[in-house]
């Protein structure tokens, strides 16, 4: 019997650094094409506050409400706070168990001198530790840390690809709102221009289809400055529903303010990779499969607890 334990506890102390499940995920990205051409060496895209590369304040005021009140940032902000959350009591909580149990009464026992009143309370405590041979605790651990980076790349991803569209909308309703205002003028032309054809017609100086001409002119562009008025609303209700607030004129800047848009360095094709914070967040995700496989090989071996 004596042997028997002996070499129990020898096989438990052989056993505890072995690893039942092998990752084979690398996160290496793949190697750069042959056929790309890098040009000559710039520096790294810019990360984080790319927008303020423009010098444009109403912009930076759009994305400071988009970042503020969109739903979708509020959504992902608190995934993360949840994530984070079961990250710490995953940590905290790995091979320790600890029970405490309480109970109390109160009796009263009517006497020849009255009613007697007497309590009773009980607490009890066991704790225990999970030895973790097989690497499940483990597994489950770092699954949770992967589980919790993966969610905090995914909302530098929500940011990036919100502000990308925000940047993309606001320039746009700058160019509708130049669109609208040419339409403007070139209605106002064409109405000068018809009122001094007809001045000249009644004068004998032109003839009749030069009156007609210019009508159709002015009628062309005064059917075409609906279409630009539609499409800056249409835009400028999806700002809105970006930032959480009212469509606004205002919030465009004026065309003619805009300064040369900054030139972006390209990269390598490695660097882009590794700058995307959704392949990182994928990445991540694989990890944390990759240690629930792990932790459910291991949770098909028999646990050992050290009670006390």
């Amino acid at each position: 019997m004596k042997i028997i334990r002996i070499l129990t506890a020898l096989l438990i102390i052989a056993t505890a650094g072995c690893s039942l499940h092998e990752s084979r995920i690398n996160g290496k990205l793949t190697d750069i094409p042959s056929s790309y051409s890098t040009g000559e060496k710039k520096p790294a895209p810019p990360i984080g506050k790319w927008w303020e590369q423009f010098e444009d304040n109403k912009l930076n005021l759009l994305m400071q409400e988009a970042f503020r009140h969109n739903l979708d940032i509020v959504r992902a902000y608190e995934r993360l706070q949840q994530s984070l959350a079961v990250m710490r009591k995953t940590g905290s909580s790995r091979g320790v168990i600890l029970n405490i149990e309480g109970s109390g009464g109160i009796s009263r026992l009517p006497g020849i001198s009255g009613i007697s009143t007497s309590g009773s309370y009980t607490l009890s405590a066991a704790a225990g530790y999970e030895l973790d041979l097989w690497g499940e605790l483990e597994s489950k651990t770092r699954a949770a840390q992967f589980d919790a980076l993966a969610s905090k790349q995914n909302l530098k991803a929500l940011y990036i690809s919100i502000s990308a569209e925000l940047a993309d909308l606001y320039y746009l309703a700058i160019e509708q709102r130049a669109q609208l205002e040419l339409s403007n003028q070139t209605i106002a032309s064409f109405q000068d221009t018809l009122e001094r054809v007809e001045r000249r017609y009644r004068e004998g100086l032109v003839p009749a289809i030069d009156v007609y001409q210019s009508r159709q002119n002015l009628s062309t562009a005064r059917s075409r400055r609906p279409l630009f008025e539609s499409g800056l609303s249409v835009t400028l209700h999806a700002i809105s529903v970006l930032t959480g607030n009212f469509p606004d004129k205002k919030t465009v800047g004026n065309p003619k303010e805009l300064k040369e848009a900054p030139s972006f360095p390209t990269g390598l094709p490695s660097q882009l990779l590794k700058n995307r914070p959704d392949i990182r967040a994928a990445l991540l995700r694989l990890k944390a499969s990759d240690e629930r496989v792990a932790e459910a090989i291991a949770d098909r071996f028999p646990s050992f607890n050290l009670a006390g």
